[in-house]
């Protein structure tokens, strides 16, 4: 798929400019992509760890090279959206209660830092 990636410069004033974004190829596969077609919709902003693959395709008689991200882990980006998260139940005795309340001090702690940082 196709992904767009934000650029801003960093102005003197502390402010941000938005720049055009680049778009570039991002491959998935197997339970990764399974995940992140089950969980990502379009307009997401995501977080992905992988590595850049290169490699030749022919194109009307002309070798070029091209790339693409694949991406070995891919989430959401905790820093950008404003959503809840469902867990699914734990095994162990009261890790559920545990696993809220983190989970609250978590999202609490996030959007304390939008609110600080501007965003």
């Amino acid at each position: 798929m196709r992904v767009g990636q934000p650029h801003f410069r960093h102005e003197y004033s502390g402010s941000f400019t938005a720049l055009e974004p680049t778009f570039h190829d991002l491959v998935a596969y197997r339970a990764t992509a399974e995940r992140a077609l089950n969980r990502l919709a379009k307009g997401d902003s995501f977080v992905a760890e992988g590595y850049v693959r290169t490699f030749q395709v022919e194109r009307d008689g002309e070798v070029i090279q091209r790339e693409e991200f694949v991406a070995k882990k891919i989430g959401h980006d905790l820093a950008r959206p404003n959503y809840q998260v469902t867990r699914s139940n734990r095994s162990a005795p009261g890790s559920e209660q545990d696993a809220a309340a983190t989970q609250t001090a978590i999202v609490s702690e996030t959007e304390a830092a939008h609110a600080s940082s501007g965003w």
